[in-house]
């Protein structure tokens, strides 16, 4: 309520201290933004509410869709959702008693005849200590449970020496059992002299 304007500036006595006072002009008085919200009309709580109850919502919804993909995508990454069931498989490759270095091994499944199934191979390169680990995929450590066939094939750096066939051939003799809990294979590869072909004119 605003005092009449031939009241305003008026000395008066009030009675209850009895001090003397002026009567203010509340038209200079800033405006408070709550007294503005109601002057023009607008429901700030409302329209708070309502912020709170349509967006809010779809803000946790994503958040859960967010969170799903993510732990679908983990379970892909670590031999889940996507992949067979997988053993980790890590060894030591020897050629000759030394360290077999830039080794390629590749554990291949082997499946029944007519199976539908279909598994991919495993393939690790071994180290300088000749060490290796299997991978299914890239970023995925293993190799499918059951049973392989094992290729192994690399640089020999022996003059007159070569990696026999039964090492890498399509009739290899290095054969492998994986299980879920998977283990440490080490293969000892031994290198036989190379063969010279002599021309008898």
């Amino acid at each position: 309520m605003q005092a009449p304007n031939n009241k305003i500036g008026m000395k008066i006595s009030c009675a209850a201290c009895g001090k003397t006072l002026r009567v203010p002009d509340f038209s200079t008085v800033t405006e408070t933004g709550q007294d503005k919200f109601s002057r023009i009309g607008v429901d700030y709580f409302g329209s708070m509410r309502s912020f709170l109850l349509t967006v809010v919502p779809g803000i946790i919804v994503a958040c859960f869709v967010i969170y799903g993909a993510y732990l679908l995508s983990y379970r892909v990454m670590m031999g889940g959702a996507g992949h067979p069931p997988l053993g980790p498989i890590h060894g030591r490759v020897t050629l000759d008693g030394e360290p077999f270095v830039g080794a390629t091994v590749i554990f291949n499944p082997i499946l029944e005849k007519n199976s539908s199934e279909k598994l991919a191979a495993s393939v690790g390169i071994t180290d300088d200590n000749g060490r290796y680990i299997l991978h299914y995929v890239k970023d995925v450590p293993g190799a499918a449970v059951g049973d392989h066939k094992v290729f192994i094939t690399g640089p020999v750096n022996k003059k007159g020496r070569v990696l026999p066939k039964k090492y890498h051939g399509e009739e290899t003799e290095l054969n492998a059992v994986v299980t879920s809990e998977g283990r440490e294979i080490n293969f000892d590869l031994k290198t036989a002299p190379r063969r010279i072909i002599k021309v008898i004119n």
